[in-house]
């Protein structure tokens, strides 16, 4: 989630790229020097300078929702529009829909989450909160770990810069930011949690203990022990594994709101006679097709 001084930021950059492709299309080279150069890099479009097609793709991608890192994919579609007033430079929008689910780790220590926006230095703020609860042997102590399931709607506005470095002007390599505006309903299911209560261990464990009067006997020492541990980790198992039906479907997230997040997107596409484009996106493949050239 950005504030408005980011939408503030894009617009600023928006503005800023218009103003540098103005500025190289004022500055082309003139006519009389584009008589033997007739395709060069930043000499002005002769032909159409408007590109318009439609453009879906699915990657991979990490994001940051709520302070805390998540995994996943995102499938988007919608149609572009490309400004190529020099023969090796556009400037591409468009307007996009996407559907977006993403995997994290939710981490609870006394009921407090742990979060991080990055997913290593998680991993080793998660090590280091337990170890400081392990360290308090006479306190108790509850702890949470699940697999989360985000999902999520959004709409993107892109703003790439697109380069056409060979003279076919077929293979294009962008990069930009794309401002994204997720919708309000965002659903999170929990998977496979693992809760596990000091207490009630230590409570199973005594409980346990007192039902065993003949411990001390040296006869019944090995079955008693074997007896003991069998029980109590049934019970641990029952306790510490339980699936609460509750967790497993889609819930929605509370202080539901219009969120604001701003990412960079890089990739190659080939442009085919046709109108057919493929290309990659990120960790992504992208698939379109243009109308108007």
């Amino acid at each position: 989630m950005i504030k408005a001084k980011k939408v503030q930021a894009f617009g600023r950059l928006v503005a800023w790229w218009i103003g540098w492709v103005s500025h190289h299309l004022t500055f082309a080279t003139t006519p009389h020097a584009n008589l033997g150069q007739k395709n060069d890099f930043l000499d002005k479009n002769q032909s159409s300078i408007f590109h318009i097609g439609i453009v879906t793709w699915a990657k991979c991608t990490k994001k940051v929702i709520q302070a805390h890192w998540a995994v996943g994919s995102e499938i988007a579609i919608g149609p572009v529009v490309e400004w190529n007033p020099l023969n090796g430079i556009g400037l591409q929008t468009g307007l996009f829909y996407s559907y977006n689910s993403f995997y994290t780790v939710d981490f609870l220590l006394d009921r407090k989450q742990e979060c991080n926006p990055d997913i290593f230095a998680f991993g080793h703020r998660c090590i280091k909160v337990l170890s400081a609860a392990l360290s308090r042997p006479y306190q108790g102590y509850t702890l949470h770990i699940a697999c989360g399931n985000i999902e999520f709607h959004a709409i993107s506005i892109p703003l790439f810069l697109r380069l056409y470095p060979e003279k076919s002007r077929r293979w294009i390599c962008y990069g930009g930011p794309r401002l994204i505006c997720m919708l309000p309903i965002i659903k999170k299911a929990e998977y496979c949690p693992i809760h596990v209560d000091t207490s009630q261990i230590k409570d199973i464990l005594y409980n346990r203990l007192e039902q065993c009067p003949g411990l001390g006997e040296e006869d019944n020492l090995l079955y008693s022990i074997e007896e003991i541990i069998q029980d109590v980790l049934s019970q641990l198992h029952a306790s510490i594994l339980t699936i609460h039906p509750n967790n497993a479907g889609p819930q929605p997230i509370r202080n539901q709101q219009v969120n604001w997040n701003l990412v960079w997107d890089f990739g190659i596409e080939f442009r085919g006679k046709s109108g057919l484009i493929l290309g990659i996106n990120g960790l992504g493949v992208v698939l379109g097709y243009e109308f108007l050239k």
